[in-house]
């Protein structure tokens, strides 16, 4: 249709048509396209809900054979559920970082595609879902100090645990009596050194991770400098919010830290132009 509407336009500064009469033979064309749309209905509907599915499947739920499906939860978050549920509940988690793209590479042991987490520069493969849950429930936690909230008092230990989400952190391990935790590197071997840090008597860390191995040190001296470095106080600190965008933010009613949090997303994405609702969780997320 773009094709023959170029050359109608042709013909037009051309004299050997009017736009009276390109005007109806579009319109005429596209009534066609209509009615043939219209009468398909149900059949382009059904083939469009098959290929939105098939985007999101990643392969058969163990428990009932059913398709596991990428979701979103009520918070914006990325889950693996089963397409049985309600009768089914079998679920997995994915990272809090990026979003979701399902890779063509499937996982042998589980039958399973693997996953991408798009996040900007921090995009990385996380692989079978199922293979990095297993990973995490099969590793056993490696204690390495004491922990500083509710060690003394309840005997709260510090360590080293990797998440079924493929993260990994130094957690307390009266979790979730206790939530102190620190983060970790994705990737990467952590060793821990006999060296201990003289003000949180906790081992200093080596992340090795290619030729060079980082010093990451004691995870409470690493955490607390990387949240001066990245300390925000305000809109424009937060990654991808320049002057021109925190002053659409501004007009929207979004003026402080605070209004970023409380806002709903969708609104926010609705009222700023070039804003997605997506981009708004991940600067709320940032702002947290």
């Amino acid at each position: 249709m773009t094709s023959q509407l170029e050359a109608d336009m042709q013909k037009i500064a051309k004299g050997e048509a009017t736009l009276d009469e390109v005007t109806t033979e579009s319109r005429e064309m596209l009534e066609k396209v209509f009615a043939e749309l219209e009468a398909s209905r149900e059949e382009i509907g059904d083939h469009i809900q098959k290929s939105l599915k098939a985007d999101k499947t990643l392969g058969p739920c163990p428990e009932c054979g059913n398709d596991l499906l990428v979701r979103r939860s009520r918070r914006g978050s990325y889950f693996v559920g089963c397409d049985g549920y309600p009768d089914c509940t079998y679920t997995l988690p994915l990272p809090s970082t990026g979003k979701p793209l399902i890779m063509d590479e499937t996982c042998e042991d589980h039958d399973l595609r693997n996953v991408k987490m798009l996040a900007g520069r921090q995009t990385f493969v996380h692989g079978c879902p199922q293979c990095k849950a297993d990973e995490a429930d099969e590793e056993e936690d490696e204690v390495i100090g004491v922990c500083p909230e509710c060690g003394e008092e309840h005997g709260g230990e510090l360590a080293i645990k990797r998440l079924r989400t493929g993260s990994r952190l130094v957690g307390c391990t009266r979790y979730p009596e206790c939530d102190y935790s620190l983060p970790l590197p994705r990737r990467g071997e952590i060793e821990v050194t006999e060296t201990r840090c003289e003000e949180h008597d906790l081992p200093e860390l080596v992340v090795h991770n290619g030729d060079e191995p980082w010093e990451l040190g004691c995870p409470i001296c690493n955490y607390e400098e990387y949240k001066s470095r990245n300390e925000v106080t305000d809109i424009e600190d937060l990654s991808g919010i320049g002057k021109k965008t925190a002053e659409k933010l501004k007009a929207a009613g979004i003026e402080s830290l605070d209004d970023l949090k409380n806002a709903t997303p969708e609104d926010v994405a609705d009222q700023v132009q070039g804003v997605s609702a997506d981009r708004v969780r991940e600067w709320q997320a940032q702002a947290d």
